[in-house]
């Protein structure tokens, strides 16, 4: 089984970058499922408000730790780190990565997904499903077409092992948009 990669809905960490703009021609976001070595800038820097976690979302760009990359290394997952230099409180912390997704899969079940059709947005999606046989053994992964990431039973298992903070793990039929719950 796959769970969807998320964090805490009370988690919100803000920064702001330097060195570091957008990505060319006016892309905004992250380029998930392709190579950004050739574009990340060479030491950006993300001075924050907020005490930083494990994982943290800055724009659509998910940061880690160091000790949440050595554990997705293991996993030989296809994606590619970029160190940043983060700063909080007049300190800097140097173990800090940009981790780019470069495994993007097919497997959002469109029969079984529920999307908001009567809002503002509806490609919005209140509930995910997946068609695991899609998904085959990839430990972690961008879904297609969406902002959300999933990742293996034994990846999520080991991450929360080692109390990784800002990240929890919910299976597809627990997931909910938490921007929708209001609906």
């Amino acid at each position: 089984m796959t769970k969807i990669l998320c964090e805490p809905r009370d988690v919100f960490i803000r920064g702001r970058f330097e060195g570091f703009k957008q990505w060319p021609q006016g892309a905004t976001g992250s380029p998930f499922g392709r190579s950004v070595k050739s574009l990340f800038p060479v030491s950006p820097k993300l001075n924050l408000d907020d005490e930083p976690l494990d994982f943290f979302i800055q724009g659509s760009m998910s940061i880690v730790s160091r000790k949440l990359k050595e554990i997705v290394d293991r996993y030989q997952a296809k994606v590619e780190f970029f160190p940043i230099l983060v700063s909080f409180r007049d300190r800097s912390l140097a173990d800090f990565f940009f981790m780019n997704y470069l495994e993007c899969l097919d497997c959002l079940d469109k029969e079984k997904t529920v999307r908001d059709v009567g809002g503002p947005f509806p490609d919005d999606i209140k509930r995910i499903a997946l068609d695991e046989s899609r998904i085959g053994n990839c430990p972690l992964f961008m879904i297609a077409k969406t902002i959300f990431k999933g990742a293996s039973d034994r990846l999520a298992e080991d991450i929360q092992n080692a109390h990784c903070t800002g990240v929890e793990f919910k299976s597809p039929e627990e997931w909910r948009n938490a921007v929708l719950l209001g609906k």
